[in-house]
Parts: C-alpha cells; sequence; structure tokens
C-alpha cells in the first residue's frame, strides 16, 4: 500500500502521520482545558491560599502574581498584561494598596505617570504563595524522574513561545 507523502512545515509526513499528529492535538488541547479549568476553579485558589496562610482572593492573586513578574509598570502596561481594562486593574490596585502590598512611584521617565510595584510585604505574600504552589507540584510530580520534569518544563516553555509569537503575529 502506497501512502500518500504531505508537507506539514517543511518535513514530509505521511498521511498516518497526520491522523496521528491531528489525535495528539486532540490529546493536547483536552489536556491543557482540564489543567486550566482546574487552575480557575475557585476552591483550588481557597486551598492554596489557606495552605499558605496570606490574604489574597483570585483577582489579588493575578495583580500581586504579574507585577512579581514584570516588575515596576504604569497601570495601562499592568492592565494590558492581565487582560483586563484599565478600570478593574485600577480597582484592584487600589486595594491592594490599602493592604499595603503594591506601591505607587512616579516614573523617572515622565513624572505625570506613576509606577506600580510590590512592596516588601507583597513580595514576601507572592513568596508564599509560590512556595506553596511549588511544594505541590513536587508533590504531585514526585514520581517523575528529574529528567522528566526538565524535559516537560523545556517543551511547556517552548509551547508557550510558540503560543506568544502566534498571538503577536494576530495582533
Amino acid at each position: 500500500m502506497v501512502q500518500a507523502i504531505l508537507y506539514h512545515a517543511g518535513m514530509p509526513t505521511t498521511t498516518s502521520d497526520t491522523a496521528a499528529e491531528d489525535a495528539s492535538l486532540g490529546d493536547i488541547e483536552q489536556a491543557l482545558t482540564r489543567l486550566f479549568r482546574r487552575g480557575n476553579q475557585p476552591r483550588v485558589h481557597e486551598q492554596l491560599i489557606a495552605r499558605a496562610g496570606v490574604p489574597l482572593d483570585r483577582a489579588a492573586y493575578a495583580v500581586v502574581s504579574r507585577l512579581g513578574d514584570c516588575g515596576p509598570v504604569r497601570l495601562s502596561e499592568l492592565a494590558y498584561r492581565m487582560g483586563v481594562d484599565v478600570s478593574t486593574a485600577c480597582r484592584q490596585v487600589q486595594g491592594l494598596e490599602q493592604d499595603g502590598l503594591v506601591t505607587r512611584t512616579v516614573d523617572p521617565g515622565d513624572r505625570r505617570a506613576a509606577l506600580l510595584r510590590l512592596s516588601d510585604e507583597g513580595s514576601r505574600v507572592l513568596g508564599r504563595v509560590r512556595e506553596v504552589r511549588r511544594a505541590q507540584l513536587a508533590k504531585a510530580l514526585g514520581t517523575w524522574s528529574a529528567e522528566d520534569r526538565r524535559q516537560f518544563a523545556t517543551l511547556l516553555d517552548r509551547m508557550l513561545n510558540d503560543l506568544d509569537a502566534l498571538m503577536e503575529t494576530a495582533s
């Protein structure tokens, strides 16, 4: 039996390879959906926060986490990175400022604007939540070899970079 050769991304594949690829894409999509749903469940967040012993709801954690990742930013940049409008980000930031987790400083590049950053307490809270998250990951992946964990981290990072690049070209 002769199999047709298809060209996908410059690489020859057979029709049976394409069928297997389609199946794996479905498996990946389903696994990602399960992962996202799990991460968005309020009870999952509540358990994490309870274990960490910190006062953050999901929206507050999103702000603190983004600020921890991107450093001092303007409110508009924070809103963009979070995928929310500026008024939503503003309300979330105001509450975190009142709680002493976020501070505002003058932007040295434009003295009319302010930069948002985590306070020392905000950094401590974020560190504690991430510590608990990593402990949960270590427990969940406890039977994985170090090589399996490294390979998964590499492939996951690669996928996210490719998705980011795809989003950039779609804009």
